[in-house]
């Protein structure tokens, strides 16, 4: 009987692997690629990473509970998802100030093409002292609401500055 309730557990996990880990390495891509909602501010991106940060803990809180010491991998790749998750406010609310100085999106052509090209200049509240005017540039493909980064230079010169 012992065995029957193991081999139960095993496919419960499965269930958890089949979901948890496409979405670890989802966030993996998205710290090289991150998902931008609203350039303008960080408040949404905040909310939206913020609450996948707690849903991972919530969920590896309840397979602690279901599964005990037997779930410790699937706990590790959940806690590495909310990791990557919280890098991303980490990155959004810590190492950069409010909102970027400078940000555009190339002009509509047509109704059909909603997805854009854009880029914002964002100010470092930790500025490397060996560069001038230090600022974070990054490049954008979508729209003013929703965009996904697929430029992030951390050493760039604010171009205001001449770079």
């Amino acid at each position: 009987m012992a065995e029957n309730l193991h081999l139960g557990e095993k496919q419960d996990q499965r269930r958890y692997w089949h979901f948890w880990l496409p979405i670890t390495v989802l966030f993996a891509l998205m710290i090289k690629f991150p998902l931008r909602i609203n350039q303008r501010e960080s408040l949404l991106d905040t909310l939206f990473y913020g609450s996948i940060v707690i849903e991972c803990l919530i969920t590896a809180v309840r397979v602690y509970k279901r599964f005990g010491k037997r779930g410790h991998r699937l706990i590790a790749v959940i806690l590495l998802c909310a990791m990557l998750s919280g890098w991303q406010i980490f990155d959004l609310d810590i190492l950069r100030l409010e909102g970027p100085s400078a940000y555009a999106f190339s002009a509509t052509s047509g109704i059909f093409e909603p997805l854009h090209d854009g880029w914002a200049w964002y100010n470092l509240r930790f500025p490397n002292p060996n560069i001038m005017c230090n600022a974070l540039f990054e490049q954008y493909f979508g729209n003013n609401f929703i965009a996904i980064t697929y430029e992030i230079n951390r050493d760039a010169t604010w171009f205001a500055c001449g770079g």
